[in-house]
């Protein structure tokens, strides 16, 4: 009898530590986005989406992607016309995160492509660039499937890294944990 409980706790704890490196989050947030031409910036708010599935209780692998909508007022000073950014970008890369309790801060870098699309007056501008993206953030664990926090990310682009900042997102999220 000893011997079943014993068998049966080991593999109870054997499935807990299994699960924690095959965690799968899938995950929304709402953001407000700085995007940055060479004469202007513009504020706006978009979205993201994220997938992260964990290699170990720290690392992931995470793939997100997002788009946000920006306004850009007329400078009339500087003859600048009213015009609209439309940004997007998905990018795959590495997730740390330090397991503290409910909550767990985390950095992740990551590789893609990021899209800038402005309209100033009939000008229409275009670019599909390689990017980078470095972000930061923390999420409090609600309970074992639910969690919700913060991010806040740069994007960049490979070929241009001395034009900083870029792409700047910032909002809340909020994730649902799955084990595989």
């Amino acid at each position: 009898m000893r011997r079943l409980v014993f068998a049966c706790l080991l593999s109870l704890v054997a499935q807990r530590a299994y699960a924690e490196r095959r965690e799968l989050n899938i995950g929304v947030q709402p953001m407000f986005a700085v995007g940055y031409l060479t004469d202007r910036v513009g504020y706006g708010g978009g979205g993201n989406a994220h997938l992260q599935l964990g290699l170990t209780d720290a690392v992931s692998i995470v793939a997100f992607g997002g788009a946000s909508y920006h306004p850009l007022p007329a400078n009339p000073d500087e003859k600048l016309l009213e015009g609209t950014l439309l940004a997007w970008q998905a990018s795959v890369g590495v997730s740390y995160a330090l397991d503290i309790v409910r909550i767990q801060p985390f950095f992740e870098a990551a590789v893609g492509v990021l899209s800038l699309r402005s309209q100033i007056g009939k000008e229409l501008k275009n670019s599909l660039q390689a990017g980078i993206s470095v972000g930061l953030g923390a999420d409090y664990l609600l309970n074992r499937y639910f969690s919700f926090g913060v991010a806040f990310r740069y994007h960049g682009v490979v070929t241009d890294l001395a034009n900083i900042p870029l792409y700047l997102t910032v909002g809340p999220r909020a994730q649902v944990r799955f084990w595989l």
